[in-house]
């Protein structure tokens, strides 16, 4: 006998009687056995060697079913293409196919598909449940990272100094969908430029030495400046590409940093949207894309 798992979201015409009572509707036609949660009883662990989404309510791996029943009403679509993704990876069968399309990855379903290509990233968590976050952080040394998954600029982007930090940021941020990650030491990030695979530019992002902000965002005061591609370490270069790569993007700005303590690269993000700076003549942003164009052009033979 199979087990077969319906996954629901929270909202108030499902209630927890209607989702039982669907449920048991399909366990007594099914030859399998019927169960349901919903996608804030989830829990994602993902580091560089490890990923897995287990239920909380039922105490189990999403990868122990037989076949899931993803529902897909709008609200919880970035984790619904993080269960399709990590179901595709562990061959379980799912519905709606369609989940694993999901057109802009988040930085939770980012940081799946870059540990499945096996590049270094920082230990990360999440879930919708702050109470499952503040659980899942004992695991990690503070300070730590909390960060919203579809935040932007630097934007909801904490460094938590311990238990009682980390419960105050939740509260007062009860609106955000947060992952926790563990935190690199750094003094900069790279934010490198990769077009159709290949490195067109090369920048480093560095945060005032003397602000107690941890982020290296321009947006948030740090200063950018060029560098020359051939001096950068031939591991960060293979990682942005790799990094891109890995959630499908042709053009993207990586985002990564090297811990201070063992000087391992670690990728964060590979952004669809990059910022620019807007100077014709100082840019290198500009020809790079204007490059990359032309060779897709030149490529195709033009029209």
């Amino acid at each position: 006998m199979g087990k077969i798992l319906i996954i629901n979201i929270n909202t108030d015409y499902w209630t927890d009687e209607k989702i039982e009572f669907v449920r048991a509707g399909i366990d007594s036609h099914s030859q399998n056995e019927v169960y349901s949660t919903r996608y804030d009883n989830l829990l994602f662990s993902i580091s560089s060697d490890l990923v897995e989404i287990t239920d909380k309510r039922l105490g189990v791996d999403l990868s122990s079913f037989d076949f899931v029943f993803l529902r897909d009403i709008r609200g919880y679509e970035d984790e619904r293409h993080g269960v399709a993704l990590y179901l595709s990876k562990n061959d379980v069968p799912y519905s709606n196919r369609d989940a694993i399309n999901f057109e802009h990855m988040s930085k939770l379903t980012q940081n799946m598909a870059f540990a499945y290509e096996g590049l270094k990233i920082p230990k990360t968590v999440y879930s919708t449940k702050s109470s499952h976050i503040t659980e899942a952080a004992s695991l990690f040394v503070y300070p730590l990272i909390l960060k919203s998954i579809i935040g932007r600029n630097g934007e909801d982007n904490f460094l938590v100094k311990d238990k009682k930090d980390l419960q105050a940021l939740l509260q007062s941020n009860n609106e955000s969908k947060f992952m926790i990650q563990e935190f690199i030491p750094n003094n900069f990030d790279y934010r490198i430029i990769v077009l159709g695979g290949e490195v067109k530019s090369v920048a480093t992002r560095t945060r005032d030495p003397a602000s107690s902000d941890h982020r290296n965002n321009v947006r948030q005061g740090a200063e950018k400046d060029y560098q020359a591609i051939d001096t950068v370490s031939k591991d960060v270069l293979r990682t942005a590409v790799k990094g891109a790569a890995a959630v499908n993007r042709d053009t993207a700005g990586v985002d990564i940093v090297v811990s201070n303590e063992d000087k391992t690269p670690y990728i964060l993000e590979a952004n669809y949207a990059y910022g620019m700076l807007m100077d014709i003549n100082k840019s290198l942003e500009f020809p790079g894309l204007a490059e990359y164009f032309d060779s897709v052009i030149r490529d195709s033979g033009g029209r």
